[in-house]
């Protein structure tokens, strides 16, 4: 599993009012990694933590489910983070990097040319 911590801003509408409320996401995953593109991937993303400020814990439980399918479909379709082939080192990287996985709480990298 990897970890990945996010402070949100939620756009709450309450009595026909927009209000911006602040909040912090606790999420951890596996990770896939696809050479060809050299972009890694969060996947079956799990809420560990959600706190949401003035909000009531019953209402924060509602939101944990409805944010739970939406960071599904997010991380399906953009990746945590791209290698860069302007930079020599990750460029390099890209080439020897074929897969990652995680096994046991570990992360096991197959290198290859």
């Amino acid at each position: 599993m990897v970890s990945v911590g996010l402070d949100v801003i939620f756009n709450i509408t309450l009595n026909k009012n927009p209000k911006p409320i602040g909040g912090t996401l606790d999420v951890s995953g596996g990770v896939l990694y696809l050479a060809e593109k050299g972009e890694f991937y969060l996947t079956n993303p799990i809420i560990n933590n959600l706190t949401v400020q003035g909000i009531a814990q019953k209402y924060v439980d509602k939101a944990n489910k409805a944010l739970s399918k939406a960071l599904a479909e997010y991380y399906k379709n953009n990746p945590i983070y791209t290698l860069h082939v302007t930079d020599m080192k990750q460029t390099a990287a890209k080439l020897a990097l074929k897969d990652v996985v995680v096994q046991n709480k570990q992360l096991v990298i197959t290198l290859g040319i």
